[in-house]
Order: C-alpha cells, then sequence, then structure tokens
C-alpha cells in the first residue's frame, strides 16, 4: 500500500491550534514507521481556525479542505467538536445537512483525483456513513475509527440501526477506541443474521502516545510554576482536556470543595484547557470558595509537557453528559500515563479496565463527587513506596500505547484491506 486518504472533522491547522491533535499524530506517526506512504489528509474549513487562510504545510501528509456553509464565517460546526457546537448554539443542526453533502461531495473528488489504495474516516458521523458511499461508488475499500458516542449519538433516529449496519457491511475493517466504545457500535448488530461476521470486523486499538517523554529540569520546574503561579509547598493534580460538560469538572470541583481543611492545604488543583463552559466553571469555582485552584487555559506543546512532568497526578473525571456524550479512550490519560503520574479515572473515560488491570491509579464512580473527595483524601496521603508503584505500572501501561505500537496494529488492518479489497 502507498497511498491512504484520511478524512476527518478534526485536524489541527498549525501546531498552536486547539483542534486535538490525534488524527495528525497518527498521519506523522504511520509516515515515520512507513515512509513510502503517501498520505492525504481531508477536512472541513473551521472558522476558529482560520483555515482559509493558513497555508497549511506538513511533511507527513498534504492537506485537501472543504467548505460546507456560506458565508464562511458561519462554518461553527468543526473545530470544537460537532456535538459541544450543537450543545452551545442548536441553530447549528441547520448545518448539519450541509456539511454531509459537501463532505461527500469533496470526498468523491479528492478520491478520483487522488486515487488511494485505501479511504480510511475517522469519526461514525457523519466521516464513515459519506465514505461508505463513496467506497461503493469508486470501489475502494474503507475502515473507520470510532472515537466515542459518534454511532451511539444515531440511537434517536428509527432508521439508525440499518444504516449502521449498511456502513459496517460495506467497511472493510473497523476499529474502536476502547471496549466501551466497541459495545456502543455492536450494540447496533443485535439481531442481524450477519451480527457475527460483523462483530468479527472489529479491532479495539486506542489512539497512541509518544512514550519519550520530555522531563524538565528543576530550573524549568520553577520557571513553571512562575509562570502559572503555582505553589511550590503543595502537591499538584493536573486536569488536561477540554472543557466540555462530558469532562466532568465541575464534578471534580465539587469534590475539591468537600475536602477537609488539612486535605485541602496539601492539594493545588491545575484545569489546563479551555472550551465553551470555562467561564461557568470558573465561576463556579469561585462560588465554592477554592482558592487552591488555578486554570490556565489551553495549552501545548512544551508548555502542556512541563506541566504534565511538574504534577504528582491527573484526574479525569468524565461522566454520560445530558445528552448521551461520553469518552472514548482520551490522550491526555495516555500521555499522563507515559510521564509517570499516578491517575484518577472515572469509570467511564474508557480507561478504566486498563488501569485497574495494571494497578496504574484509580477508578471512582462518574458524578459522585463524594466519592471522588473521599478518594482525594487517600491519594493526598500515599507513602512514597506505593506512588513508586503506581508510577511505574503508569509507564509500562503506557508502553501498550506507544505510537510505534498502534501505528503497527493500524497499517497491518490497512494492508490486509488492500489485499482482500471490497
Amino acid at each position: 500500500m502507498k497511498n491512504i486518504l484520511i478524512t476527518t472533522s478534526t485536524l489541527p491547522a498549525s501546531e498552536t491550534d486547539e483542534v486535538p491533535a490525534f488524527v495528525m499524530d497518527q498521519a506523522i506517526e504511520l509516515k515515520k514507521l512507513f515512509p513510502s506512504l503517501n498520505i492525504v489528509m481531508h477536512a472541513p474549513h473551521n472558522t476558529y481556525s482560520n483555515t482559509v487562510k493558513i497555508a497549511e504545510k506538513n511533511s507527513s501528509y498534504r492537506v485537501h479542505r472543504y467548505h460546507y456553509f456560506w458565508p464562511f464565517k458561519w462554518e461553527l460546526l468543526a473545530g470544537r467538536g460537532i456535538m459541544p457546537a450543537l450543545k452551545k448554539n442548536p441553530l447549528l443542526y441547520f448545518q448539519i445537512p450541509f456539511l454531509i453533502f459537501f463532505h461527500f461531495i469533496s470526498l468523491l473528488a479528492v478520491t478520483l483525483r487522488e486515487k488511494p489504495e485505501l479511504l480510511y474516516a475517522h469519526w461514525f458521523t457523519p466521516q464513515a456513513m459519506t465514505t461508505a458511499l463513496v467506497s461503493r461508488i469508486t470501489k475502494i475499500p474503507f475502515v473507520f475509527t470510532t472515537h466515542a458516542s459518534d454511532v451511539s449519538v444515531l440511537n434517536r433516529f428509527p432508521f439508525s440501526k440499518s444504516l449502521v449496519n449498511w456502513v459496517c457491511r460495506r467497511a472493510c475493517s473497523y476499529i474502536a477506541v476502547s471496549e466501551s466504545t466497541a459495545k456502543k457500535l455492536t450494540h447496533f448488530f443485535a439481531g442481524a443474521s450477519d451480527e457475527r461476521a460483523l462483530t468479527d470486523k472489529l479491532s479495539i486499538i486506542p489512539m497512541g502516545v509518544s512514550t519519550d517523554v520530555h522531563r524538565i529540569s528543576e530550573s524549568e520546574r520553577t520557571k513553571v510554576l512562575s509562570r502559572f503561579r503555582l505553589p511550590k509547598d503543595r502537591q499538584c493534580m493536573l486536569f488536561l482536556g477540554r472543557l466540555a460538560e462530558k469532562k466532568g469538572v465541575s464534578c471534580l470541583l465539587e469534590a475539591v470543595a468537600q475536602l477537609p481543611s488539612t486535605s485541602a492545604r496539601r492539594l493545588h488543583l491545575i484545569i489546563a484547557g479551555d472550551g465553551q463552559l470555562r467561564g461557568e466553571l470558573e465561576d463556579r469555582s469561585h462560588r465554592l470558595g477554592l482558592t487552591n485552584v488555578t486554570f490556565t487555559g489551553y495549552v501545548t506543546g512544551q508548555d502542556k509537557w512541563a506541566l504534565i512532568d511538574t504534577v504528582d497526578y491527573a484526574c479525569f473525571p468524565s461522566i454520560i453528559d445530558s445528552s448521551g456524550d461520553a469518552e472514548g479512550f482520551p490522550v491526555a490519560i495516555m500521555e499522563c500515563l507515559a510521564a509517570g503520574k499516578i491517575v484518577l479515572s472515572s469509570n467511564v473515560t474508557g480507561a478504566e479496565k486498563v488501569i485497574n488491570e495494571y494497578n496504574a491509579g484509580f477508578v471512582f464512580p462518574e458524578k459522585s463527587a463524594a466519592s471522588l473527595a473521599s478518594l482525594l483524601e487517600n491519594v493526598l496521603t500515599l507513602d512514597q513506596s506505593r506512588k513508586n508503584k503506581l508510577q511505574t505500572n503508569a509507564k509500562r501501561l503506557a508502553l501498550n500505547y506507544d505510537w510505534r505500537t498502534i501505528s503497527q496494529q493500524h497499517y497491518s488492518i490497512f494492508l490486509k484491506c488492500c489485499n482482500d479489497g471490497i
């Protein structure tokens, strides 16, 4: 296989872009592992990243962007997550048919021009659906990855089971990033005459992480503490991610507020991320009277790794939100594990099972501030030998998700699909 076309709604336009970078990272790592592979990326324009004016350059792939609404400044569905965008502005539901239609038109045009040997879609809705149709027209095999609730959102439609099963029959293989995400997909297979055949095409492979973690010096650590005004005499806990409902940060703030004063004085919470709920969460922190919380805003690159390296713990209090949206397996969790951080995870992050299996952290029930507060009290008093063991286990777990391993697994599936054809 020499040519692959990857279509997604999640593609950063630059290194400082707030769009999650896991699709970009996957393409870069595939190119490192297989230098002869020609990768073409296909994604919508988005106003947040100003993709109309930015000349996107990457030595690992070429980019084709497409418009889906006019005027272009109103293209607000992609770029910060489709589900969060719809929650923030329900009028954007009107753009969904246009996004699907122009994704199909653009993908078909790029496919006919580039003549890839494989089509690969990130997200089921709408990418896998339109890619299935392009695959049928062009006779080019396709694979898709489902990340979180991008399939289960279709439950509200009466024809969803038939649609999901049709797409999966067209695909030569499909990938879920966690067992919980896989269950959301296989739920649609129940009762199908070819249920076993549909299930057999499914693989569970999370996105990857670089385990070559950058360690910072003591002087760099001092600079980080100073830049973000972090205390030197407290244990620091990091939340890293987009500030959306499903991330459960409100529950984390509530848990910190419930800590006894002796425990609260030991802890400083760092909220690293941005999103539509930032103002609301900052207000909630003030109302709860929390003085041991820092909101850093969006961080990336060296600032992100410096924060990860500086903290003692990382907490991911994800929930199933009011619309049924949930996590797949956040890359941020893998990044913290790779750095040897003790991870506190809710039971719906998609990572809860492996964290328990490897004894690499702690798992608590979603939406339970009381349970999380109790856990925080215990974690803050861990002895050093227990911390060392948890940190070692975290690094060992992360090795399973090193990009070199994950990229090889993805490539093996791609190669088999190319060899087998449709």
